[in-house]
């Protein structure tokens, strides 16, 4: 169903119809299982289908942070922005509250307290010679 909803994807239905998860979910995690995709674009896929399925910016990206790490018992080190925790942050342009679709839009990261632009990685990653 996730990855339906991105252009280069031909993925197989399990549901007829878009199920209405904004009245059932309270809490949700964020763990995309194998569909075919990279892990990546499986990420944003499922998040676009939460949206489509009703569930709120704020569910998600708590799905995302904060709930998995508690699942993964992780606690208040990872999973949130606040002092003593470890925090890689991922910057997009637009609001992903708004609109799940602008989770795509990422410009930049910072991990471990390092900025990295999305475009210095992209023209990083064409440089590096693949090994097989």
């Amino acid at each position: 169903r996730q990855a339906s909803l991105l252009p280069q994807a031909d993925p197989k239905r399990r549901f007829s119809e878009i199920p209405d998860l904004d009245l059932k979910a309270t809490s949700i995690i964020i763990a995309s299982k194998p569909n075919g995709l990279p892990p990546g674009m499986a990420l944003h896929a499922e998040f676009l289908a939460l949206a489509s399925a009703g569930v709120d910016g704020e569910q998600m990206l708590r799905g995302a942070g904060v709930n998995a790490a508690a699942y993964l018992k992780l606690g208040l080190h990872v999973g949130r922005l606040a002092p003593g925790s470890r925090a890689d942050i991922v910057l997009v342009d637009g609001d992903p509250l708004n609109d799940a679709a602008d989770l795509q839009k990422v410009v930049g990261i910072v991990r471990n307290g390092r900025f990295f632009s999305a475009i210095g990685l992209i023209e990083r990653a064409q440089q590096t010679p693949i090994v097989e």
